[in-house]
């Protein structure tokens, strides 16, 4: 059987960061890295976008079936309905969650979930020349200032680290003489 692409699922935390910071990342890496699903719950509690602009920039609009709805329903302590069908559907299909909460984290651990931090989609981009170190920053910058309880000044250092030490691969042009 063939090696399936990447899929992503993303909470609504960093759904929101990006959206009001700089939504193209998202586009970006949907198109170039792996397919970002958007639970139809996850998008009710972001007012910034609505089900047909995300189709439109190429994120996967998911429904959760009624007996993932009947699970997330059994309640996690610590954890928002919406962050347990991310952690469900992100284990049923074998997505990474990407999240910064570290409740929704530990639980996705427990269940063998891979995961991304929210700020971490960029990084691929930067190494495949998609997307500049200087847009990556200031976008790491952005989220840091709308969102500094789950991006702490911490956070962001090291992140700014690693984009300082990844080196992007060149992209080889090949022309015909």
């Amino acid at each position: 059987m063939p090696d399936r692409p990447p899929a992503f699922v993303i909470d609504a935390n960093v759904l929101i960061d990006y959206t009001d910071s700089d939504f193209s990342i998202l586009v970006l890496f949907s198109e170039h890295i792996g397919m970002i699903h958007v639970i139809t719950d996850v998008l009710e509690k972001v007012e910034q976008l609505n089900e047909a602009e995300c189709r439109r920039l190429g994120l996967a609009i998911t429904e959760p079936t009624l007996e993932q709805y009947l699970e997330a329903g059994q309640k996690i302590p610590g954890l928002a309905f919406d962050d347990i069908l991310c952690l469900i559907l992100a284990r049923d299909h074998h997505w990474t969650l990407i999240s910064n909460d570290k409740a929704l984290r530990r639980a996705c651990k427990g269940n063998n979930v891979s995961l991304l931090w929210g700020l971490e989609p960029m990084l691929p981009l930067v190494e495949k020349n998609l997307l500049p170190s200087s847009q990556t920053q200031k976008t790491a910058d952005r989220i840091h200032a709308l969102n500094p309880g789950f991006v702490n000044q911490q956070i962001l250092e090291r992140f700014s680290k690693k984009i300082n030490t990844l080196k992007p691969k060149s992209i080889i042009k090949i022309t015909k003489n």
